[in-house]
């Protein structure tokens, strides 16, 4: 790796993110993350406590339903939700509009 790469994650490149947005007004089982690699059904998420694998939850699973070109992809925030048993699941922070990327929360948390 070359000074000024971005770092390397299990062999696969992960780009340089922007700051994630601050996780004060969630719930305690909750915390924002950033989309590092997609895979069917599941991604590697970066958070404040670093590299997650989470899957898809009840809000990703009904877009992509209805229109599977709203399949989160690297870059999307998400909204991380930790479950008893150690599983986390993901749901949508960015609304799309029209395949781009809008501002503001497509969910309401809380």
């Amino acid at each position: 790796m070359r000074p000024g790469d971005p770092p390397a994650y299990s062999g696969v490149m992960v780009p340089r993110l922007g700051p994630l947005p601050p996780d004060a007004d969630l719930p305690r089982d909750c915390a924002v993350g950033r989309i590092i690699r997609v895979a069917d059904g599941i991604a590697d998420v970066r958070s404040r406590a670093g590299l997650v694998r989470a899957t898809y939850g009840a809000e990703y699973l009904a877009r992509i339903a209805h229109d599977p070109r709203t399949r989160p992809r690297p870059g999307d925030l998400v909204l991380l939700r930790t479950w008893p048993g150690p599983r986390v699941t993901m749901e949508p922070l960015d609304r799309r509009d029209g395949g781009g990327r809008g501002s503001g929360p497509a969910m309401r948390v809380g």
